[in-house]
């Protein structure tokens, strides 16, 4: 019985490692996005798209609602430029790029 909750216990260290590290994956890609967009962005002058609450509220609740290990920069990608920021009323030209997330 011992033995059995020992593992039980260490599965749950190993989720809360994994839920961890991706919450930090996320975290940085937010923070690397904020840094490398330029100040202007066509209509959108002097604003950081990615600093605005709305996207940043609606881009944790996707990142959040991810099974843990299932964060991709390609994905996240696509899903800023095909639902998020759309359903905000952001139209750009080109969409974010991968390097831009």
């Amino acid at each position: 019985m011992k033995a059995e909750a020992l593992q039980e216990l260490a599965n749950m260290c190993l989720k809360l490692e994994a839920a961890w590290a991706n919450l930090r994956r996320a975290q940085n890609m937010r923070e690397e996005a904020e840094r490398e967009l330029p100040e202007k962005q066509g209509k959108y002058t002097n604003r950081l798209l990615l600093s605005e609450e709305q996207v940043q509220l609606a881009a944790r609740s996707y990142l959040t609602s991810l099974p843990t290990g299932e964060v991709t920069p390609l994905g996240f990608c696509h899903m800023l430029n095909v639902h998020i920021l759309p359903s905000l009323g952001y139209t750009l030209m080109n969409g974010l790029s991968e390097c831009t997330i």
